[in-house]
């Protein structure tokens, strides 16, 4: 039984990968760029910006705005006292801005 030895040479940092056959470089298959003549060019872009009251949050910041930590935001809605949240396709909940000051005039408290 023959053992044989392997050893590891470590490559240089700067030493050039060669190109691969298999996935040659991208710019020897592209075409010829052609001047952009489709009709949108020229639309106006048309920018919706969202009012401040109608932003969704998510939990970190509903939490900073309340001054609470995540587990007592998680208590919170366990007990149902917590802002109205949406529990989005990924799990995420999100609140909405005016339900979160909608929660703080209703819940406030004058001492």
């Amino acid at each position: 039984m023959t053992t044989s030895l392997l050893v590891l040479v470590p490559r240089p940092y700067h030493a050039r990968v060669p190109d691969s056959k298999v996935f040659p470089k991208k710019t020897q298959n592209r075409l010829p760029s052609q001047p952009n003549t489709s009709p949108l060019k020229d639309m106006k872009q048309h920018t919706y910006t969202v009012p401040l009251n109608q932003r969704w949050l998510t939990t970190l910041e509903v939490c900073e705005h309340l001054s609470v930590s995540k587990n007592t935001y998680a208590k919170w809605r366990q007990r149902g006292v917590a802002p109205k949240a949406i529990r989005l396709p990924n799990g995420e909940l999100r609140t909405r801005q005016d339900w979160l000051d909608s929660f703080l005039l209703d819940g406030a408290e004058v001492a």
